[in-house]
């Protein structure tokens, strides 16, 4: 029996050796009934005798094997502690480039179709090292260095043809290094050299759940990955989800101090640094919300970021705003609301907004209990907050400003006015009236 296990060993690693173009050893085979067959202590090695895949144990039932067409149909694969290493070593050599090449020769795998009915891991993992690259500081998944632990899913109808790979993930859960957990991620998906293209996705964490029809990652090639704001093209149709910053950190540490969740839905097309939203409803808080189309380039760096919003709506409230924590601050600190501006209860704005978080150019109506105010206006900060522009009011009510009183009552003007405020003072110089009081 061991002459005849021996046979078995050689034969089994001689035969994938021969289709991946890698060293494979194999530690025992065993059949399994009726048709297939279990392979213990699976290794693959690469040119320099290290290891970029194993498994401690992989079973396959075979349903047809066409080697004239290069043809494989399994109908189940189970793995049990498989590992997986890619790296990029000092000098920029991938250790799975003679496996690429041999999959893209004519003469090997390039004609091959793999299809597999069910795939179940357990307790997997996975590495990528890029040796030419330093390791990130920054809070956040390091997409030089990734690290996945606890990998468990559940495939079905997994197809390898003319080098794309789909199949239907039923159920995946992993935790990276970096603390993000992935409770669990479902969904349609299809890989290829160039683009992760994904239908009727649900991925949740514990503080997060996204829901989407369609969501998919373009690239040039996987090394686009380590430079993911700036080249990795994101397009997606997201339905109604709730998404906290926190999770959106591990991917643009900038989020990190902001410990907020937000529902939301609509299309994103773009990059993160360079992106174009449509038709998004944004809710946050008690009652804010926003409606409308965005526009930014110049994410994560929050400062350099120049934006554009088509607002439908746009609604608030005080006790939302002096709820927002501040980004950036060394202590922790929250949007202080001048005190006059604290007698109104709500906030509603439609219009245009574009510019950044140093000089913002509104144009549009804002509604609050004391009435409506039409703006064409800028809001310059630096030490304290200056607002300027053409302002006017229809029928406003500025008893609100006057703390009640009834000295000055609803006013309807046109005026050219200059602001400037901070959370404890007020100075208001209109340079010129366009219209006169009513």
């Amino acid at each position: 029996m061991p002459t005849v296990q021996n046979k078995l060993i050689r034969f089994a690693e001689q035969k994938i050796s021969s289709v991946i173009g890698l060293t494979v050893k194999v530690g025992k085979v065993s059949p399994v009934l009726w048709d297939g067959v279990a392979l213990y202590d699976l290794c693959i090695l690469d040119n320099q005798n290290d290891t970029i895949a194993s498994s401690a144990y992989l079973a396959a039932s075979v349903k047809s094997i066409d080697s004239d067409s290069s043809s494989f149909a399994l109908s189940k694969v189970t793995l049990s502690q498989p590992k997986v290493y890619l790296a990029y070593d000092s000098a920029g050599v991938f250790n799975l480039e003679p496996l690429l090449q041999s999959l893209l020769s004519d003469d090997t795998t390039s004609n091959m179709r793999l299809s597999i009915d069910e795939i179940v891991i357990r307790k997997g993992r996975f590495s990528y090292e890029d040796m030419t690259e330093p390791i990130s500081s920054e809070k956040g998944i390091d997409f030089s260095h990734i690290q996945v632990m606890d990998i468990s899913a559940f495939i079905s109808d997994l197809l390898v043809e003319n080098g794309t790979y789909s199949a239907s993930i039923q159920k995946l859960s992993a935790h990276e290094k970096s603390g993000f957990d992935l409770s669990y991620l479902y969904g349609n998906v299809l890989v290829s050299d160039s683009t992760i293209d994904c239908s009727d996705v649900t991925i949740s964490t514990v503080d997060s759940k996204v829901y989407a029809k369609h969501f998919s990652l373009n690239y040039d090639d996987f090394s686009d990955f380590s430079d993911f704001c700036d080249k990795v093209v994101i397009s997606a149709n997201i339905n109604r989800s709730s998404i906290a910053l926190h999770d959106i950190s591990y991917f643009a540490s900038v989020m990190e101090q902001l410990p907020y969740r937000f529902t939301v839905y609509g299309d994103f097309e773009g990059t993160v640094s360079d992106f174009e939203a449509s038709d998004i409803h944004i809710g946050y808080g008690k009652s804010t919300q926003f409606v409308g189309n965005v526009a930014a380039k110049g994410l994560p760096d929050i400062e350099k970021t120049n934006f554009t919003l088509q607002v439908q709506n746009l609604s608030t409230n005080s006790y939302d705003i002096s709820h927002t924590r501040l980004p950036f601050q060394e202590t922790e600190s929250y949007v202080q609301l001048p005190n006059l501006l604290n007698a109104f209860s709500f906030y509603k704005f439609r219009g245009k907004v574009n510019g950044n978080l140093q000089d913002i150019s509104l144009v549009g109506t804002l509604l609050s209990d004391a009435g409506a105010i039409d703006l064409d206006a800028r809001v310059i900060q630096n030490e304290n907050i200056l607002c300027e522009g053409a302002v006017a009011l229809n029928q406003f009510d500025c008893s609100y400003l006057l703390d009640g009183s009834d000295l000055v009552g609803q006013v309807s003007a046109g005026f050219d006015v200059s602001a400037t405020f901070d959370s404890e003072s007020f100075f208001l110089s209109p340079s010129s009236m366009i219209s006169p009081f009513s």
